[in-house]
């Protein structure tokens, strides 16, 4: 059976990780000079509490060749086919490191592919190859599988506040600080492996009403995740708000872990989705 490997930015939650027996290698999180394996040696309360108390913005790197090539060898071989699915390469050198990982084991066929996204997006894309995988489809397939869900995969969410980015260097100071003054909340949207503005909106209600517009100008859906940061009680709200377009059992709620949570910091809120095919 082919082995399937993504990294920590999927998401993806623990339970379901083991249940498709998904390999995660984790990209890591650093305060100073102390650091950390994403999910592996700082959980998300943790995370969540050092990033709200820190003054200096953690950063993050990718996993190394080296950590990406001993996975490699552990779980795969000549006769044993990976399919190794990662955040966007425009949003981290991850893909670029299990790339070179792969041309160092040429007699192990090993499959890299951009999800051209991250969290829950590649997230999806993950499960999807995982399900494949269980169900005893060729790597080839499987491929083709992820290639697909990628181009039909939305991913929207509103920011609660525009401090983490502006920490982060992605806005100026004086943008950041009028943003708070009129209670702008930024809504984002990851495409193509790029992270666009999509929309800013005076307060986080109308914020989450077109989230909620957007997904049902986009349904139906073949899977659907509301992402949050710190607030799962509004984001079962949001579940329950899009009840009506996807079974309400089969709606996914997951958190934004460490490396994203990064840059956008708590109280954020959206959904990522897997269209139906036209």
């Amino acid at each position: 059976m082919t082995v399937i490997v993504t990294d920590s930015t999927a998401d993806i939650p623990p339970a379901l990780v083991k249940a498709l027996d998904i390999h995660v290698i984790p990209l890591s999180v650093n305060f100073g000079a102390q650091s950390y394996a994403d999910g592996v040696e700082i959980t998300n309360d943790q995370f969540y509490s050092k990033l709200t108390e820190s003054e200096a913005l953690p950063t993050t790197s990718q996993p190394s060749v080296g950590a990406f090539e001993s996975l490699y060898r552990q779980i795969g071989g000549p006769d044993k086919p990976i399919v190794s699915v990662h955040i966007a390469p425009q949003l981290s050198g991850t893909m670029r490191s299990a790339q070179q990982a792969a041309e160092l084991l040429p007699d192990f066929p090993i499959h890299i592919v951009d999800s051209q996204s991250t969290t829950m997006s590649l997230g999806w894309a993950a499960i999807i190859a995982a399900r494949a995988a269980k169900a005893g489809k060729s790597p080839e397939e499987i491929v083709k599988l992820v290639e697909s869900a990628a181009k039909r995969t939305r991913l929207l969410a509103a920011l609660d506040t525009l401090k983490f980015l502006e920490k982060g260097g992605r806005i100026g100071k004086t943008r950041a600080l009028l943003g708070t003054l009129l209670s702008v909340k930024p809504i984002i949207d990851v495409r193509e492996g790029e992270v666009r503005p999509f929309e800013q909106v005076r307060t986080k209600k109308k914020a989450l009403a077109r989230i909620l517009e957007v997904a049902r100008e986009l349904a139906p859906f073949e899977e659907l995740c509301i992402l949050h940061s710190r607030n799962e009680a509004e984001a079962r709200e949001v579940a329950k708000e899009l009840g009506s377009l996807h079974p309400h059992e089969k709606i996914m709620i997951a958190e934004i872990g460490a490396v994203v949570g990064t840059h956008v910091g708590p109280g954020a809120i959206g959904f990522t989705a897997v269209r139906k095919n036209d």
